[in-house]
């Protein structure tokens, strides 16, 4: 079992993934990246980490780029999931990513499981 950090601001994505994955993984949800953040500054680790690309408190993407100053061998095991990348800057981003790490909404068990396997393998 991997135990998969999720951040997004939506408690029904958490949710989701939860029901979707806790079959084969622990599952640790937070709704905010700066309380998932001091999770992994208090020594919590995780074999992979899903996060929001746009959230309003802290977007993914500065998220990733803290995460990558903090743990760089865990943010190259982060992976993205989206509705839609809507500013420039979350496009660019995006881009900058392999497409495997990006998961678009809405998503099934099928694909946010390879997304996984595809974080640590």
């Amino acid at each position: 079992r991997k135990h998969i950090l999720c951040v997004d601001d939506e408690p029904d994505i958490g949710d989701a993934l939860t029901r979707l994955l806790s079959r084969r993984h622990n599952i640790t949800f937070e709704t905010d990246g700066g309380r998932a953040l001091e999770r992994l500054r208090a020594g919590e680790r995780y074999d992979a980490v899903i996060c929001d690309l746009m959230m309003p408190t802290m977007s993914g993407m500065e998220f990733y780029h803290t995460l990558s100053d903090l743990d760089p061998a865990l943010a190259a095991r982060c992976g993205f999931i989206t509705g839609g990348t809507f500013t420039p800057a979350a496009r660019e981003f995006a881009a900058t990513m392999s497409p495997a790490r990006i998961l678009r909404k809405p998503f099934g068990r099928d694909s946010v499981q390879a997304l996984i396997d595809s974080l640590v393998a």
